[in-house]
């Protein structure tokens, strides 16, 4: 909407002159609220009393009465805000909330504060009292915040009697998306492989395990490699509503038989091989500190 003054308010291509005001009219010729007046070009505004404000000032506006009330006071009037009554915010993240309101009566001054009904690390950033009364708070989210929050933004004008505008927001925190599994490291090839999941905030789970085959959705999933190698497994967390995903890699060996890991060191030999219930590990003399870990076939140790 562009609200402007014209040739019969002594105004020039829609500007200057007297500006054209915008209001709400009680209908009796005394009683009114008034929203602004405009006769300049941008989007700047001045409060509602005061002259100058932009002809697209009003575009996209939106502006919320409580006519549910006695007498001829009109409580603030919520203007110009950050737009949203629900806020997702993630652990670790900051966000800073504005909300203006007007003062529709001439002369009235509206105080603006904020009760955040015990939400941690959150406090009021600046507030700006008058006609035309602004407050921007300031919320970083923290685990213990990890839910839904309600903060009240609350605007109050020195009329009679005096009137009181209550804006609650809700703020949704939730848990930053961190990746974490445990898996062997050591398998043989055919043998379904067992991933722990140990992952937190997270909505979705991806997991690639390096071989070709179709990724995998599951939160703990079963994998069997069918060729020996080195594989690159990949993890990828998808985080819960605005949150970053996370990613963790790892690697894990397949191996045939127990030669496989033998041939990279022939300095030592397990007799027999393979075994049910007794084996021998036979090193040769040049060794003098090693460290053994004995895997089962699912690569459990």
């Amino acid at each position: 909407m562009q609200w402007t003054t014209g040739d019969a308010s002594d105004g020039i291509n829609g500007f200057g002159g007297f500006p054209a005001v915008a209001g709400i009219n009680y209908g009796d010729g005394i009683n009114y609220v008034q929203l602004g007046a405009y006769d300049t070009s941008g989007v700047n505004y001045a409060g509602p009393y005061d002259h100058h404000s932009g002809v697209d000032q009003l575009d996209g506006q939106s502006y919320l009465f409580n006519v549910c009330v006695t007498g001829n006071n009109v409580p603030p009037i919520e203007s110009e805000g950050s737009g949203c009554d629900t806020v997702e915010l993630c652990v670790g993240r900051t966000l800073i909330y504005s909300q203006s309101y007007l003062s529709p009566e001439l002369g009235q001054t509206t105080t603006c504060t904020a009760d955040f009904h015990g939400l941690s690390n959150a406090s009021i950033l600046s507030v700006n009292n008058g006609n035309q009364a602004d407050i921007n708070v300031t919320i970083t989210a923290t685990a213990a915040d990890v839910g839904f929050h309600t903060v009240d933004l609350i605007a109050t004008d020195n009329g009679i009697p005096s009137r009181t505008t209550l804006s609650p927001v809700v703020i949704h925190v939730y848990d930053s998306a961190h990746a974490s599994f445990t898996a062997p490291q050591l398998v043989f090839a055919n043998v379904p492989v067992g991933f722990t999941n140990t992952s937190t905030g997270a909505a979705n789970y991806i997991w690639d395990f390096g071989d070709g085959s179709p990724t995998d959705t599951s939160v703990n999933p079963l994998h069997a490699y069918a060729v020996e190698g080195t594989y690159t497994i990949t993890l990828i967390v998808v985080g819960q509503g605005p949150c970053a995903n996370d990613t963790m890699v790892a690697t894990i060996d397949i191996i045939t038989s127990i030669e496989s890991v033998l041939l990279n060191n022939p300095a030592v030999t397990l007799v027999p091989n393979p075994a049910t219930d007794e084996i021998r590990f036979i090193a040769d003399k040049s060794i003098r500190k090693f460290h053994l870990t004995i895997y089962d076939l699912s690569g459990n140790c």
